[in-house]
């Protein structure tokens, strides 16, 4: 066997090493060069899905038309005192339905908060779980809108009876009519 000086094995490790430089640098930018293509596909598909998302959304604010509230979501009167009174009875009307009894209602003052044509009533009431959410529905869901700004309960001391004593605070708008 042939041995080899010193010189000769770097210049063959030299060599093995230029050669495997030049294996690897093309294997190694191709698949990044891939991986890169491959990224930018999923992003341009991202994309894509945004603007159409955005081209839609723009589109439906665009064919958006606000609504005024019918007429019959405000309590038509000629002063705020019969506005309350229109309030109560309907309040009254509503706990019949449920099968609640009204033990007291009152008009309370607007606060600063409130705008020139809020009425607020305060309303205390035995009813039970169920039908207090009928109660519940019917005022937030009915005309004239009115609101349950708040609404406290206390079950009755008597616990066969079922019912419980509810205190609610209510909102509701009213115009100023003509007549």
């Amino acid at each position: 066997m042939m041995k080899l000086s010193r010189q000769e094995i770097i210049a063959i490790v030299a060599l093995v090493a230029v050669l495997v430089v030049g294996v690897v640098t093309p294997i190694v930018t191709v698949t990044a060069h891939t991986d890169a293509a491959q990224s930018l596909a999923e992003d341009e598909t991202i994309l894509q899905s945004f603007e159409r998302a955005h081209l839609h959304a723009k589109h439906a604010k665009a064919a958006w038309q606000p609504t005024v509230a019918p007429m019959t979501a405000f309590l038509e009167a000629p002063t705020s005192g019969l506005a309350s009174a229109q309030v109560e009875a309907y309040l009254t009307r509503l706990v019949a339905i449920h099968d609640a009894s009204l033990i007291s209602s009152s008009v309370l003052l607007g606060g600063r908060g409130d705008a020139a044509n809020a009425i607020r009533i305060q309303a205390t009431i035995d009813i039970s779980y169920d039908d207090l959410q009928g109660l519940l529905f019917g005022l937030e869901t009915g005309a004239p809108y009115v609101f349950v700004d708040a609404l406290t309960v206390q079950t009755a001391s008597n616990s066969e009876a079922r019912t419980m004593h509810a205190t609610l605070t209510l909102r509701a708008l009213w115009r100023r009519s003509s007549s």
